[in-house]
């Protein structure tokens, strides 16, 4: 079969095989002369079929202007156009190679123009090149396998097989282990943990069989053995397991590439650089895999480009029933951390997709925000109340390098002691599921997303916590009709490389701007997130942490019980004129026509759970203690509970104490960001302070009604 006719170059010059040969011989490197004598020019036996002439030749010129570029061909202009015109012949004759060459074809426009090929060479896009190189014509690489000689030098051996697998550029290390990155479905016992898409990328710990494989497949692996002439001969062996086994657990192996996660989506460096490249990212650490369209980002946008950009984005989520402002606030405070996760350091609080009924849009609205980010939607996953089944769900996310993770319809107390772990730290460790080893200190960098109708969030949790609150004002929302998109979703996916390109803009043009900053309310531990709401108060939207105020006043329980519990104590002591025990003060709680002694005994009846235990709802006085115990010294209204000097006959004698903080917070934990909050004006609004919304109720605001509100914020800038 004939070739495809030439490609012309502005439609005169066309391209000269020939003398592109010519240019290689020309060449020094093995790679070079390897391709200019023929060798591997051809597609591999499983690629190369009958009657698909186009495809013969796309492999061909592919690998031969790779070698080119490389090399820093100065006619880089022309090698973008063969390049293209190779990927359409590969895409028209296979479809199923369409992912792997838009990878090409994105290396070969990196080194247009010419200025920007010594960028790509000093980036470590040409060690990306190599690897394209080597799936498409591995012998064409250039490399000599070593040959490692076994024998009872152990060190020797194990420091020659580390060496020789660092070239394996499939391989990448991360907390003590090496891992790859695979899209084949997991184990069915992490598929009983977390739903994912099925061709979701993952990182997985390479098993001890496969890195014995690897071993083979990378060096020479030979013994010496004295021949019948008693000359000494090398035999070929396997890996030994000593060896394999010292390999797998080294911690560390030199040349071997340090990964942190994946990304499918453009996300935002730390310096505000857009990583936007496939391949190996060295300066974030990540793996780029791009899915679907890759938007066009403006190198230099302007606060008016930003501000257009937030009106797009919040028109595209006009249907939610948002409580307020703030809320709008928030969700795209949501939307921008899955972009900005890898630009500040620390972990990033909960996101507490809530609503007051069902249907009333939260778990649709969660998907929607991930599948403009990463274009997929997130992992989710069924949230237990028991801390060790919670453990199991973090290791699994920790280890596959989840970005972020769905809890979905959250029933009971949001919290524990495994989560709140996981939402202010970034380094992870627990034992793997169904093996009889332990993950080593992994990476964490997960932002998880949670929703609930009336979340009830546990003390410990709520300072963690940023609430995006939608109030329906329907009974039965789910009948509800009229709406802009029907199938939101079927639209997101449409829409979706703008939507992500405006989020993204926002995110640029306030670098851009020189990182301004406004004098916002500390938020303890998430001092890195904080970029993220400089960046939603600069784009003229309240601080999302307002939402934690009414979030910390309507949904921490244990609170409620502590103020009861302060409460109720401190009438009894004065009644007493004395501390009293944690048996006089159940006791205390039957004293009729008392209305302290009555919430109190409800305080009380919820320590109990509810149950009755002896005939009474009433915890025991062991249990009582051990509860006041556990809440002593937490300050609420100025006051918290203590333990009275010089206890009777070893009897615990409790009390009341004044705070020296004052009315410094509602429930004795880390109040200072929540007292800051309440008493701080509303940074994003240039017009003035939005009162809190815990204190002054609003209708559910759409995010048409929060723009028509701030339109002066485009006119000024």
């Amino acid at each position: 079969a004939s070739a495809p006719p030439p490609v012309q170059r502005d439609g005169t010059k066309p391209v000269d095989l020939d003398a592109i040969r010519e240019k290689l011989l020309e060449m020094s490197s093995p790679l070079a002369q390897a391709l200019a004598r023929g060798e591997s020019l051809t597609p591999p036996p499983d690629r190369r079929q009958p009657g698909q002439p186009a495809r013969y030749v796309a492999w061909r010129e592919a690998t031969m202007l790779l070698a080119l570029t490389l090399e820093g061909w100065e006619d880089s202009d022309l090698v973008a156009e063969v390049a293209r015109r190779s990927h359409d012949a590969m895409v028209a004759e296979s479809p199923q190679d369409h992912t792997s060459w838009e990878t090409v074809l994105s290396l070969f426009e990196s080194a247009r123009p010419r200025a920007e090929a010594k960028h790509a060479r000093e980036a470590g896009h040409v060690e990306a090149m190599q690897e394209v190189i080597a799936r498409i014509c591995p012998s064409a690489s250039g490399k000599v396998h070593p040959t490692i000689i076994i024998d009872v030098d152990e060190d020797r051996v194990v420091r020659e097989g580390i060496a020789a697998l660092a070239s394996d550029r499939t391989l990448f290390q991360r907390g003590g282990r090496l891992v790859r990155v695979t899209g084949e479905p997991e184990p069915a016992r992490e598929r009983a943990l977390i739903a994912r898409d099925a061709d979701a990328p993952r990182i997985e710990i390479v098993p001890r069989a496969w890195i014995q494989v690897e071993l083979a497949s990378v060096a020479g692996w030979c013994i010496e053995q004295t021949g019948e002439s008693g000359d000494v001969e090398l035999r070929p062996a396997h890996p030994p397991g000593w060896a394999v086994r010292a390999i797998e657990t080294a911690g560390y192996w030199p040349g071997c590439r340090m990964v942190r996660g994946l990304a499918e989506s453009p996300i935002v460096r730390a310096d505000g650089t857009i990583l936007d490249r496939p391949g190996y990212d060295a300066q974030t650490g990540l793996i780029y895999r791009p899915l679907g369209v890759v938007p066009q980002i403006p190198t230099s946008p302007t606060r008016a480009d930003a501000l257009a950009a937030r009106d797009r984005l919040l028109a595209a989520v006009d249907d939610f029933p948002f409580r307020g402002p703030s809320d709008c606030a928030a969700w795209l405070a949501s939307l921008l951390t899955l972009l900005l996760r890898w630009a500040y350091d620390g972990p990033t609080p909960l996101t507490l997709y809530e609503a007051n009924v069902r249907a009333a849009g939260k778990s649709l609205l969660a998907r929607l925000t991930a599948l403009i980010a990463h274009g997929r939607l997130p992992a989710t996953t069924i949230w237990p109340a028991d801390d060790d089944e919670q453990r199991k769900r973090i290791t699994a996310l920790a280890l596959a390098a989840d970005l972020l993770a769905l809890l979905d319809n959250v029933e009971g107390v949001i919290g524990g002691a495994a989560l709140n772990a996981a939402l202010t730290t970034t380094t992870w460790s627990d034992r793997i599921l169904g093996l009889s080893q332990t993950t080593g200190t992994l990476p964490l960098y997960l932002v998880i997303f949670a929703t609930a109708n009336n979340a009830v969030l546990g003390p410990d949790t709520a300072r963690r916590t940023i609430c995006i609150r939608l109030e329906s004002p329907l009974e039965r929302p789910e009948t509800r009709t009229g709406y802009a998109h029907p199938d939101l979703l079927a639209w997101i996916r449409t829409e979706r490389a703008r939507l992500l390109a405006d989020a993204l803009t926002i995110c640029r043009a306030w670098y851009v701007a020189g990182r301004p900053t406004a004098a916002l309310p500390a938020m303890g531990s998430y001092e890195g997130w904080s970029l993220v709401r400089q960046i939603v108060v600069w784009a003229g939207m309240p601080d999302p942490l307002t939402t934690q105020v009414a979030l910390a006043e309507t949904a921490d329980r244990e609170a409620a019980e502590l103020r009861a519990l302060v409460a109720g104590l401190g009438v009894c002591v004065a009644e007493k004129g004395r501390p009293v025990t944690s048996r006089e003060l159940i006791a205390w709680t039957a004293t009729p026509g008392s209305d302290g002694a009555r919430a109190l005994r409800d305080a009380l009846t919820e320590i109990a759970g509810g149950a009755p235990r002896g005939g009474t709802d009433l915890p025991t006085p062991t249990r009582l203690g051990a509860r006041l115990r556990h809440l002593r010294g937490r300050v609420v209204g100025g006051r918290a509970i203590d333990i009275a000097p010089g206890g009777h006959a070893g009897a615990v004698r409790w009390t009341i104490r004044e705070a020296d903080g004052g009315e410094g917070g509602d429930d004795g934990e880390d109040p200072q960001p929540n007292a800051r909050a309440r008493g701080s004006t509303n940074q994003g609004d240039r017009g003035g302070a939005l009162p809190s919304e815990a204190s002054s109720p609003s209708p559910p605001s759409s995010p048409a009604e929060v723009l028509s509100r701030r339109r002066v914020e485009g006119a000024e800038s």
